[in-house]
C-alpha cells in the first residue's frame, strides 16, 4: 500500500480546515439566533407584564421613566414625581472604581413590573447585550405619560412632537397627548412597548452612565427636509435587525438598520442624525404613537 504524498496530505488538511470553518460559522449563527430568540422572548414577557399591570390598575399603564423623581428631585408620590415607573433607580445607582454610574438590581425590584416579571432580573437582560449592565431594554417614552404636567403632549418631560411649531395647522397646534391609560392607545398592536437600546449615555454633569435613563424616543416633529434626529438609538447587536415588542404582546425584529447608520449609532450613541430618505427613522415615528401623532408631522 503506497503512502500519502505531501500534496495529498495538504489537500486533506485543507478540506478538514474548511469543514471546521463551516461548522464554526454555522454554530455561531445558531448561537446568535438562539440569543435573538431569547431576547425577543424577554420582550414579549415585558409586554405581557405591562398588560397584566394595566389590568390590575384600572387600565393605567406603567410610566417609562426609570426613577420616581422628576428633574427637580421631587420625591415619589408628589404631584411632579411619577409613582408607577417601570424601573425605579431612585437610589442613583452605584459608581464603579472607573467613575461609571451603573444601575443596580434594586432598581428593577423597586419598579412597577417586578412582580409581573416573576421577581427575577433575567427577563430584563438580553443575552445579546455585550455590556455589564443589568437591563438591556427601554420602554416607549410616549406610552404611559401625559398625566402629570398640563403642558405634556407625549413624553412626560419633553414636548415631542412640537405641535406649537408655526408650520403646524391650527387644528394640530396646541394638541395635548395623554397616554396614561390603555384606552388612550388607539392602535396597541402597532404601538411600540419595548426595545433594545444602546447604553452610551452621560448624566447632566458628564458622568458616564452604564444604563439607559428613561424611555426610548426619536424627535417626532414637523418634516425637516432630509434629516431625522435619533435622540436615543437602538442596539445594533442583531446584525441590522432591531428587537422590539408591541403593546399587544407581539414581537418583531425588523431589518431596518444599514451599515452607515449602524456605525454612526455605535460611535455616537445618542443624537444621531439620519439623512436622505431616513427609512429607519420614519419606521419609528410610525410606531411610537400611531393613530395619535398625525402622519403629516412624521
Amino acid at each position: 500500500m503506497r503512502a500519502f504524498t505531501l500534496v495529498e496530505l495538504l489537500v486533506v488538511v485543507a478540506i478538514i480546515a474548511i469543514l471546521l470553518a463551516i461548522i464554526l460559522l454555522a454554530s455561531e449563527k445558531v448561537t446568535r439566533q438562539a440569543r435573538a430568540t431569547t431576547c425577543l422572548s424577554n420582550q414579549r414577557q415585558l409586554a405581557l407584564a405591562i398588560a397584566s399591570y394595566t389590568g390590575d390598575n384600572n387600565g393605567r399603564l406603567p410610566n417609562p421613566r426609570t426613577d420616581s423623581y422628576d428633574v427637580q428631585g421631587s420625591p415619589v408620590g408628589t404631584l411632579t414625581g411619577p409613582r408607577n415607573v417601570w424601573v425605579d433607580n431612585r437610589d442613583g445607582g452605584r459608581v464603579t472604581a472607573d467613575g461609571i454610574r451603573s444601575e443596580t438590581p434594586k432598581a428593577l425590584e423597586q419598579g412597577a413590573l417586578w412582580s409581573y416579571m416573576d421577581a427575577t432580573p433575567l427577563g430584563y437582560l438580553s443575552p445579546m447585550d455585550p455590556t455589564e449592565r443589568v437591563r438591556s431594554y427601554s420602554m416607549n417614552a410616549f406610552v404611559g405619560v401625559g398625566g402629570l404636567s398640563p403642558g405634556a403632549r407625549a413624553d412626560e418631560y419633553f414636548a415631542f412632537p412640537d405641535l406649537d411649531d408655526a408650520s403646524m395647522s391650527p387644528a394640530i397646534q396646541g394638541t395635548r397627548f395623554d397616554t396614561t391609560t390603555l384606552s388612550r392607545i388607539p392602535q396597541p398592536s402597532r404601538t411600540l412597548a419595548t426595545i433594545t437600546e444602546q447604553n452610551i449615555n452621560t448624566d447632566g454633569g458628564g458622568l458616564p452612565i452604564n444604563y439607559n435613563e428613561h424611555g426610548f424616543v426619536v424627535r417626532v416633529r414637523p418634516p425637516t427636509g432630509t434629516a431625522g434626529e435619533w435622540i436615543d438609538v437602538p442596539a445594533t447587536w442583531n446584525l441590522g435587525r432591531i428587537n422590539i415588542s408591541y403593546l399587544d404582546g407581539s414581537i418583531d425584529a425588523p431589518a431596518i438598520l444599514y451599515e452607515e447608520l449602524s456605525l454612526r449609532m455605535e460611535q455616537q450613541g445618542h443624537g444621531v442624525i439620519e439623512y436622505g430618505s431616513r427609512p429607519a427613522f420614519r419606521f419609528f415615528t410610525q410606531i411610537l404613537l400611531p393613530g395619535v401623532i398625525p402622519p403629516e408631522i412624521q
